[in-house]
């Protein structure tokens, strides 16, 4: 276990926070990627608390516009959350509707490339 991973952690998900806050969603991605890679070192790859650091993610790369990545990030949380929740918990059936709302962004998008 990571000696004060936790705490570390925490304090760059608070950052995190205020950064988006600001409109700052490059600075709030990196510093939610340093508090999942910490998390996943303390807590392995399928906790709770890392499927919500993906979710996360997912939110601000679907800011951004980077609706591909932001799926990746959905698709994580999903596989946690059924494994430890069940296929029936409001917070599966909440990525499922996040998840859609990025595939229909994302094919939004697509068909403007197309035109």
């Amino acid at each position: 276990m990571l000696v004060g991973g936790k705490e570390v952690a925490t304090s760059c998900f608070k950052q995190a926070v205020v950064f988006q806050s600001q409109g700052k969603c490059g600075e709030a991605l990196a510093l939610h990627a340093k508090s999942l890679g910490i998390k996943i070192g303390v807590y392995g790859p399928h906790h709770l608390s890392v499927a919500t650091s993906c979710n996360n993610m997912a939110v601000l790369y679907r800011r951004q516009g980077k609706e591909e990545k932001a799926l990746a990030m959905y698709k994580m949380s999903l596989n946690i959350y059924v494994k430890e929740y069940g296929p029936d918990h409001s917070s599966v059936g909440t990525t499922y509707k996040n998840m859609a709302v990025a595939f229909k962004s994302e094919d939004t998008q697509r068909g403007k490339n197309h035109h």
